[in-house]
């Protein structure tokens, strides 16, 4: 969330369902400049942390793990725009293919691995051609 906010996002909401990673979520973004613009909140429901997040969004970054990941799957499309981004973080290389099954009918359109994690990025079926994502 800190990044998209120094990328330019006008408002954040990041949520944990653990109390020491908001505190430092909302200590890293005081320290970036960006707590104006980023809404760090916990979870009221640590099996269901997605209950309080109501509309959808343009641009959901889910950096969990891989079980996690596949049982909020459902709940996360639901939240995306018809014509967002998912960025799907912190799986390990190679990644399990139900994870990203998880996510059909979306598609994956890049990934990156750093140091055997992996980053996908996914789109919505009803966008024709993707957006460019990041580098070449």
């Amino acid at each position: 969330g800190i990044v998209a906010a120094r990328l330019g996002a006008g408002a954040v909401r990041s949520i944990d369902v653990d109390e020491a990673a908001v505190s430092a979520t909302r200590d890293n973004a005081r320290r970036n400049d960006v707590d104006d613009r980023v809404e760090v909140l916990l979870a009221t429901d640590a099996d269901d942390p997605l209950h309080d997040v109501a509309g959808r969004h343009d641009l959901v970054v889910a950096n969990i793990g891989a079980a996690t990941l596949t049982a909020l799957a459902p709940d996360i499309l639901a939240r995306l725009a018809d014509d967002g981004l998912l960025v799907v973080s912190g799986l390990l290389d190679p990644v399990e293919a139900e994870v990203l099954d998880a996510f059909r009918p979306w598609r994956v359109v890049r990934t990156e691995v750093l140091q055997g994690w992996v980053a996908a990025v996914l789109r919505s079926p009803s966008i024709a051609t993707p957006r460019v994502v990041g580098g070449a």
